[in-house]
């Protein structure tokens, strides 16, 4: 903690209170008719530095409104973001970030194999482990990430074994 030259810690500045502030009647509503909330399945492989683009979200910018919230998500559940439409003008979307988490650690390192690797294969076959010469998969149905990941180390010991 930062000390004073006396030995003291600093005050927090004070903040002005208007005791005889009130808030108008027309700025309370319920929460549904001030604010609308959209989810959007984001393909994989797309970031989220991809979808804050303007031009990612212009061909609904007549949909949107600002003060929506997207709740976005990636399909193979790398990570999802609550966004915040803050402006919008033909051919532009502009959007906050309000909250990101990624969900799965990134693997693309360790995932690495001369005879294997792990693909995404869509929603219902979720992430795969592909055989890389003859181009058949081994497993798949594997999500998240990291279980692709743990099932393929496995995979390959029982390969080195036989």
């Amino acid at each position: 903690m930062l000390e004073q030259s006396n030995g003291e810690l600093p005050r927090k500045p004070t903040r002005m209170v208007d005791l005889k502030a009130k808030l108008d009647g027309s700025r309370l509503r319920s929460f549904e008719s001030a604010q609308r909330l959209w989810f959007a399945d984001i393909p994989s492989g797309v970031s989220l530095d991809t979808i804050l683009q303007p031009y990612y979200w212009a061909h609904h910018a007549r949909t949107l409104q600002p003060d929506d919230m997207i709740r976005a998500r990636c399909e193979d559940g790398s990570w999802a973001a609550d966004l915040w439409v803050m402006f919008i003008a033909p051919g532009e979307v502009r959007l906050a970030v309000y909250h990101y988490k990624e969900l799965d650690a990134p693997v693309e390192d360790e995932g690495k194999s001369d005879l294997y690797e792990i693909k995404w294969h869509g929603p219902g076959a979720k992430f795969a482990i592909v055989n890389l010469v003859t181009r058949a998969v081994i497993k798949d149905r594997l999500y998240p990430k990291s279980d692709a990941l743990a099932y393929l180390h496995k995979h390959l010991r029982q390969v080195a074994k036989s």
